[in-house]
């Protein structure tokens, strides 16, 4: 057999909905392990990272200060900076478009002033973090892939992949905003396929009271124009990746 081996790989890490403060620790550090392990060539938040839970239209019995979520985003992203100083970029997704709603329809006056947006509260630029809007569905590209947040939730794992796909976007793509894994593969005209990367949140009752989610992420990789996804699972604080186990270990109090 001869198979040639290449070492051209480029790769991306793509996590999504951690839904700041509810970001499940479990979560953020493995991401982070695998960031400083894997070293990819980019980093991409795929949105929701803040859930702006307070001002949301939903009903909420127990109040998140939105002052709070931002210092702990601002907090995670400069743990992440710290880890890795390649590209990064955020793709907004409709919890961060929940602010832009809420000023204009509650405070119409107050837009444009410095400092009401998301990538500014977030210290974004300061960061060198690259933010992408588009009305609650933000998107970027790694090589041919398109990587964005998602529009619609579909009853089954992967039908919303495959709604993105067909009514969006036509190419192959990862997206978060469903909070479930799925993979829809198609090889009309050319081999496409479509994923749904999980969540990054806490699946326990106060942000999640029995959710059908699956927690955990995607690893892109690319060479040429050819590409392929792993979907990386998250189950309770554990994941394999590259054949190694990763379980996050929370540091002692001091």
């Amino acid at each position: 057999m001869n198979v040639k081996r290449r070492k051209d790989v480029r790769s991306a890490i793509v996590f999504s909905d951690c839904h700041v403060p509810f970001f499940d620790p479990n979560c953020e550090g493995i991401i982070l392990e695998t960031i400083s392990q894997q070293k990819p060539d980019m980093v991409i938040i795929n949105g929701d990272f803040i859930d702006c839970h307070d001002i949301s239209r939903f009903v909420n019995v127990e109040p998140v200060d939105l002052a709070y979520e931002f210092d702990e985003g601002r907090k995670f992203l400069r743990r992440l900076r710290k880890q890795y100083d390649g590209p990064i970029h955020y793709t907004e997704g409709n919890h961060e478009y929940r602010l832009t709603k809420y000023i204009a329809s509650q405070a119409r006056e107050l837009r444009g002033i410095r400092g009401l947006t998301i990538h500014e509260q977030l210290d974004l630029k300061p960061l060198d973090i690259t933010y992408h809007q588009n009305r609650g569905c933000g998107s970027c590209l790694f090589g041919p892939i398109h990587i964005r947040h998602g529009e619609r939730i579909r009853k089954y794992s992967a039908y919303s992949a495959r709604w993105e796909f067909e009514d969006i976007v036509q190419a192959s793509l990862v997206m978060g905003h469903t909070h479930r894994q799925g993979v829809f593969c198609t090889n009309i005209k050319t081999n496409y396929w479509a994923v749904e990367a999980g969540c990054t949140c806490l699946l326990e009752a106060d942000y999640a009271p029995n959710p059908n989610w699956q927690q955990g992420f995607a690893i892109i990789k690319l060479v040429d124009r050819h590409a392929q996804c792993d979907l990386i699972s998250i189950n309770n604080g554990k994941a394999i990746i590259a054949n190694e186990s990763y379980t996050y270990i929370p540091p002692k109090k001091k």
